[in-house]
């Protein structure tokens, strides 16, 4: 999926938890910023652009193991380490990155390095993605008015 669907999907996630949180800021930042990490593998992607991650993209395969819930559980543990509060946003919105991927027909590999790859009939960028993507914008602002009405 493309960054742009990646960000309203968090968003909607974001608004639907957002009650439930005790740090509703940080919480909101980890899990926007970690549901579109997970491209970075990608040289095309919002923060694969950047010339730093071009190192880890020569290294890497796109969707392996950057798109592994194996990475996710890793990252998220240590994080939760240094600091607590962020730890289950970036989890969330990182997994929620992998869920929307598993639809695309490249999918992902959820367990990597095991063998096994999830997905489905999505095409990236296409006609469906960008009608869903319309569809999860409206969603977000209906809860953002609702939210701050």
């Amino acid at each position: 999926m493309l960054s742009r669907t990646h960000f309203v999907i968090g968003l909607l996630f974001v608004m639907i938890f957002l009650p439930s949180t005790s740090h509703p800021w940080i919480f909101s930042f980890a899990m926007i910023i970690s549901s579109l990490i997970p491209d970075i593998d990608s040289p095309m992607s919002l923060f694969g652009k950047n010339k730093v991650f071009s190192p880890l993209q020569s290294l890497v395969n796109h969707r392996g193991l950057i798109h592994s819930l194996t990475l996710a559980f890793i990252l998220s543990l240590l994080l939760s380490l240094i600091f607590p509060s962020a730890a289950l946003g970036f989890f969330l919105g990182y997994s929620i990155h992998l869920l929307a991927d598993s639809f695309t027909i490249e999918g992902v590999s959820p367990f990597w390095p095991l063998r096994g790859r999830i997905s489905w009939k999505l095409k990236t960028g296409g006609y469906f993605e960008n009608a869903f993507f319309v569809v999860i914008s409206l969603f977000d602002i209906l809860l953002i008015i609702r939210h701050f009405s």
